[in-house]
């Protein structure tokens, strides 16, 4: 590291025998204490000294995933079911949402769940078929897939049960597929 001290001459010769004051006016030997000088590569390439180009550190991209899902709740066929407009309708729905977003919440799929929407229920005499989704935002090098997602599920299906007052989830008529791969 290369110092520059510039340093005049005294005007008067009494002037470097004083002792309040340095005999030179600027002192450049010492930086202020959080200066620092570092070398730094050329913007621009130059005969002796190539621009330094450094690649981008690779980030692993979010995906959004959307998995549509299908169950059956056994013997909770509602005529109240068949008007979507209805209060019981909308409430059922909210309620069957709330539980399984809750328990996906508590499960391995925590980290990347970003939401769960019930989109119909409708009555299959004598059950109840949910559609419904579950939104992941998940790295693009994952293994997070269809059978990841529906082991998981499966896993937490009785804790679902027991926020739907005991309700039972046909577990032969659970279907998961991709709806929506970014």
């Amino acid at each position: 590291m290369a110092f520059i001290t510039i340093k005049f001459p005294s005007s008067s010769p009494s002037s470097s025998s004083r002792t309040d004051r340095p005999p030179y006016p600027f002192d450049f030997t010492t930086f202020l204490p959080n200066f620092t000088t570092q070398p730094f590569a050329p913007i621009f390439p130059t005969p002796h000294k190539p621009a330094i180009t450094t690649p981008p550190n690779p980030t692993d991209r979010l995906q959004k995933r959307t998995f549509l899902c299908h169950m059956y709740l056994l013997n909770k066929a509602n005529e109240a079911y068949v008007d979507h407009n209805h209060f019981e309708y909308r409430q059922a729905s909210q309620m069957i949402q709330n539980a399984i977003y809750r328990q996906l919440k508590r499960s391995p799929l925590q980290p990347y769940l970003e939401n769960v929407y019930v989109w119909y229920l409708y009555n299959s005499d004598p059950h109840l078929a949910v559609e419904f989704s579950i939104v992941l935002l998940l790295p693009s090098r994952s293994n997070i897939g269809l059978t990841s997602v529906r082991n998981v599920f499966i896993s937490i299906l009785p804790e679902i049960e027991e926020q739907l007052n005991g309700a039972q989830i046909d577990r032969d008529s659970i279907s998961i597929q991709y709806l929506y791969r970014n």
